[in-house]
């Protein structure tokens, strides 16, 4: 009777899947260009997003579910996101979108793989912090790939893959990550974030982080300077090597991810107070934010050169954390 039951409930799923995917397949497209491939996800009536590293102002061509081809070129990158924003001059019908995802939910992924659209996989979306993730099989192309729930609505796109190896100093992420070419669990920017910053990279045209320049570790719920850029922000403003963060502008520092979340809230020329704890005494400084560097790129799913098909490098890491 259980395996009646069972078997009547993937029958019914496999149906709606196939629904499902007719459905979204009209908000996702290839994204061909002499710099690479990827995915790209309509998300509005004349906007393509996609992940990855492509030059602005590069022409690309998009590849529509029904074999149609649309000129586009883009309008700008944000190097910390890895967002790409691809402007062209059709009229797209784009589909609605989730604020904010519900750890548990299922999901459907929808992309390029190895240049054929088509689903991806179907996994469950799991929040760590500010980290959307989904475990899907990932291949390169699927960069940009829409991630949709099981009404069809945007919930973002997949940024890329990653596996418990530890970058945590060097991306400033919550818990021990590594990228790779190829995996299961990807990294999922979500819709409200790609909105706010393809209507940035919109208006301006490029997007300007703030940076501090320190690397931190944390010890017995303190915050500590491991290093310090030469020549940045924070060693201008007076940081040292082994100060403990006690404060920044009236915030009590209680983690790495306190400094990192406060200093993405700001942007380049910013001042800032820091109280530091250094050798007993309690010392303000005063310090101004220089511009970010562009950490590493989830960049590790995207294809280059529709010929070769080979996969583009990884791109080396900033100094210090990128803080």
């Amino acid at each position: 009777m259980l395996l009646l039951i069972f078997c009547s409930l993937l029958t019914t799923l496999d149906k709606n899947v196939r629904v499902l995917t007719q459905r979204i397949s009209k908000y996702v497209v290839m994204v061909v260009s002499d710099e690479g491939n990827a995915t790209g996800t309509i998300i509005d009536r004349n906007t393509v997003v996609t992940a990855g590293m492509f030059p602005d102002k590069l022409p690309v061509t998009l590849i529509t579910y029904d074999d149609n081809t649309i000129e586009g070129v883009v309008a700008g990158v944000d190097e910390f996101s890895g967002i790409v924003v691809i402007k062209t001059t059709e009229s797209f019908n784009p589909p609605a979108g989730i604020k904010n995802p519900i750890t548990g939910q299922l999901a459907i992924v929808y992309g390029n793989s190895l240049g054929t659209l088509g689903p991806v996989g179907l996994g469950i979306i799991h929040k760590d912090k500010d980290i959307y993730k989904i475990i899907v099989p990932l291949n390169p192309g699927n960069n940009g790939s829409g991630v949709f729930d099981m009404n069809g609505r945007l919930i973002g796109i997949i940024g890329g893959v990653m596996s418990p190896m530890s970058i945590r100093e060097l991306v400033s992420l919550p818990q021990d990550l590594s990228l790779f070419y190829s995996g299961n669990v990807g990294i999922v920017i979500p819709y409200y974030h790609i909105k706010v910053i393809a209507g940035i990279i919109s208006k301006k045209g490029s997007i300007r982080r703030a940076w501090l320049g320190v690397s931190l570790y944390e010890r017995n719920g303190k915050v500590y300077i491991r290093d310090v850029v030469r020549g940045s922000p924070a060693e201008k403003g007076g940081l040292k090597k082994n100060d403990i963060i006690l404060y920044i502008d009236r915030k009590k520092i209680t983690s790495m991810e306190d400094v990192a979340s406060y200093i993405k809230s700001k942007k380049r020329g910013d001042r800032i107070k820091i109280i530091v704890k250094r050798k007993m005494r309690k010392i303000p400084l005063n310090i101004t934010l220089g511009q970010a560097a562009p950490p590493l790129k989830y960049r590790n799913l995207h294809i280059k050169g529709p010929e070769t098909g080979s996969l583009k490098p990884q791109g080396s890491p900033p100094q210090g954390g990128g803080k």
